[in-house]
């Protein structure tokens, strides 16, 4: 959830908002993964995909829809999956929102805790 002192309206968890969001902008409910219980964090919320990617049979397409300053933190994970040979043969997009800048300044401890196996 975000912060109740920026955004006292908000009741549902950010996850169902963007999946509300992707709906509106056309994309079809069926290639929307809804978890039962979501997950918190980076890595929790790339094995879940990757897990349910895996049972897809034929061709998927994974979009990752994120924070811009998020992406290479993403990417990284993927990369490290790719590495253990855990990405199922999918085509992998990125989709960047805007994210408020104080937030980015954060991100660099966490890419390189990532990197270096403490996340």
């Amino acid at each position: 959830m975000a912060p109740k002192t920026i955004f006292p309206g908000q009741t549902m968890a950010m996850f169902f908002l963007q999946q509300q969001y992707l709906s509106q902008q056309g994309v079809p409910d069926n290639c929307l993964h809804s978890p039962i219980k979501p997950r918190w964090g980076s890595r929790a919320e790339m094995e879940e995909t990757i897990l349910h990617a895996k049972t897809i049979k034929g061709e998927i397409e994974i979009i990752f829809v994120s924070s811009w300053y998020h992406i290479p933190r993403l990417r990284l994970l993927l990369w490290q999956y790719r590495r253990k040979g855990g990405l199922p043969k999918a085509t992998i997009r990125f989709v960047a929102s805007r994210g408020r800048f104080i937030n980015a300044l954060k991100e660099s401890p966490k890419v390189l805790a990532q990197f270096f196996g403490l996340a």
